[in-house]
């Protein structure tokens, strides 16, 4: 059998091959990307089909949420707040409006209002009371005396005049 002669494609591909390694192998890398424009690269990069590309869901799988969250220094993040801003964004009237607290807040405003009133103004029949009988017993006075004003006296659920008042 006489040795097998490649054939011109074969032939060819080989010699293509030490071509292509010596050349690779004579290059200076360095020098090569120290010539290269990198911003002119970076301009050519179509950032919107890159990031269209990407995954979303499969990055989100791979992030460790807890990390992230412990990394997060809560009191530098509260002093950053303006509360005065964000106080000033709320429309109270609003939202008294869309809830109940608006008629609780008058309900009950109207009703410490009015127990106040019917105190001060129990406070002030008694005073009457004690005034009354202070000066009928300085002035030495003995008999009836009407229990309340004269105009109010003889109407429906007014007291009825009861003994006089020695104390």
């Amino acid at each position: 059998m006489s040795p097998s002669v490649p054939s011109p494609e074969r032939l060819a591909q080989k010699i293509a091959e030490q071509i292509v390694n010596r050349v690779v192998d004579a290059l200076d890398v360095n020098a090569i990307v120290a010539k290269i424009d990198v911003q002119d690269v970076v301009d050519r990069i179509d950032v919107n089909k890159v990031v269209g590309s990407v995954d979303i869901e499969a990055l989100m799988d791979r992030i460790d949420v807890d990390a992230v969250v412990a990394r997060i220094d809560v009191d530098a993040l509260m002093a950053r707040v303006d509360v005065n801003a964000l106080v000033d964004k709320i429309d109270v009237d609003s939202l008294i409006e869309q809830t109940e607290l608006g008629s609780l807040i008058a309900k009950s405003t109207t009703g410490a209002l009015t127990q106040g009133m019917d105190l001060i103004r129990s406070q002030g029949v008694g005073l009457d009371d004690f005034l009354t009988r202070l000066v009928n017993k300085a002035l030495r006075r003995k008999g009836d005396y009407p229990v309340g004003p004269r105009l109010l006296a003889g109407t429906a659920g007014a007291l009825s005049a009861g003994p006089p008042v020695t104390s």
